[in-house]
């Protein structure tokens, strides 16, 4: 095989030998497939038939290909068929001399054994041949069984991780919906938030909405990430969207609801830790409940760079996770916000975030980061900013091991 190096946007990199920029127009097939891998029968030079395996990078719209000719890589299977086609006509030359009788009781098998190499070549690998007999012909029989098991095992396997993968993407699209935009001001609230799941799918969410002269915002953490943890994060959305409409103000009350619904789908098994805040957007007081979620900070409007001891964290009240227990009750709790200042929510997925040498940012570091970006400008979106690129400076290319969101709310009245 040769491996070939390619950008979607400005062609091959690197390969084993220069292709100009006409012979490069054959990796084109490859580009903008529905799965960011997999393989497909290509033409290459002088119209050469070959197999390419695709895979993405990640980073820079680079692919990387790995071309093989198809005639070699079916070499195997062609070299069986004529062995087995070889081995037939032989045995059944054989059959003939030694006996009419005999020949035609071995018809049968042989003929299956044909039968069932034709299909293989056809790629039909579901063949189950039932052996006539404990010489050579049956032992052959089962071997062929096995063989053909063993492909289509293979087979199912492969077509398994690509539907596997695209349920992932269908749920990483519907996912998306349930958040709404990163950036947006309603009335004397600027909002920015920031999310990134650690698979295709996630059990972080955080949503926020107007409801007469109050401002609404959620975040939550679903055990552990994937596909279940978003079914989880599914509920939680359509439960705020039942509270948004029904005759509920209290943040308590909302999460009495909420923690039924969770523990309706969930069953005491999957559970979530969620903060709710009702902010008024006339005067700034903010109403709080906590299922055991990690504590928000407020920070005030500061003409100096902000130190620690300026975060104030809304620890009051903190009870049990959403979904623990069906008879769980929330206490609420109130704080002040002053113009200007900025009321900060995330989960602990930044502190659990680990660089390059697999070391946890831990909450010394975020708290340092944090106080960073409280000072890197005056509107939260320069805050934010500045917050997820030095995260992302920490984290650098390791594989983040759980679900990142942060929220900043600034009032502004």
């Amino acid at each position: 095989y040769r491996n070939y190096l390619v950008n979607s946007n400005w062609g091959m990199i690197s390969g084993p030998q220069v292709l100009d920029q006409k012979k490069q127009e054959v990796f084109f097939p490859l580009y903008n497939q529905a799965l960011p891998f997999g393989v497909k029968e290509i033409e290459f030079l002088e119209g050469q038939k070959v197999y390419a395996a695709f895979s993405e990078v990640g980073r820079g719209n680079l692919l990387l290909v790995s071309i093989v000719n198809k005639k070699e890589a079916l070499q195997a299977l062609e070299k069986l068929s004529a062995k087995s086609l070889i081995f037939m006509i032989a045995f059944i030359s054989f059959m003939i001399l030694v006996s009419i009788l005999v020949s035609v009781k071995l018809t049968v098998p042989i003929t299956a054994l044909m039968k069932a190499s034709e299909n293989i070549s056809e790629g039909k690998f579901d063949i189950e041949l039932a052996p006539s007999s404990e010489d050579e012909i049956g032992q052959l029989t089962q071997v062929f069984n096995q063989m053909a098991n063993q492909m289509s095992h293979l087979l199912d396997d492969k077509m398994e991780q690509a539907r596997l993968s695209t349920e992932l993407k269908t749920v990483q699209t519907l996912q998306e919906n349930l958040f709404p935009r990163s950036k947006s001001k309603i009335a004397s609230v600027d909002i920015n938030g920031f999310f990134e799941p650690a698979s295709e799918a996630g059990g972080d969410w955080w949503f926020y909405y107007r409801k007469d002269n109050k401002f609404w915002l959620w975040i939550g953490d679903a055990t552990g990430h994937g596909a279940p943890a978003a079914m989880l994060t599914s509920t939680a959305r359509g439960a705020s969207a039942l509270i948004e409409y029904q005759d509920v103000d209290s943040p308590g009350e909302a999460m009495d609801i909420l923690n039924k619904a969770i523990y309706g789908v969930g069953q005491g098994k999957m559970m979530m830790t969620f903060f709710l805040a009702v902010i008024d957007l006339e005067t700034g007081e903010i109403q709080y409940s906590n299922a055991s979620h990690e504590y928000p900070y407020i920070v005030g409007n500061l003409t100096r760079p902000t130190k620690k001891r300026d975060l104030n964290p809304l620890i009051d009240v903190r009870g049990p996770r959403l979904g623990q227990s069906p008879e769980s009750h929330y206490e609420v709790s109130t704080a002040q916000l002053e113009k200007g200042d900025t009321f900060v929510l995330y989960t602990d997925g930044v502190i659990d975030l680990e660089d390059k040498d697999g070391v946890e940012m831990g909450e010394r570091k975020f708290l340092k980061i944090l106080c960073e970006s409280l000072s890197a400008g005056s509107h939260v979106n320069k805050k934010m900013s500045f917050m997820v690129n030095e995260i992302k400076k920490h984290q650098g290319p390791q594989t983040k091991v759980d679900d990142v969101t942060m929220d900043m709310a600034q009032y502004n009245p």
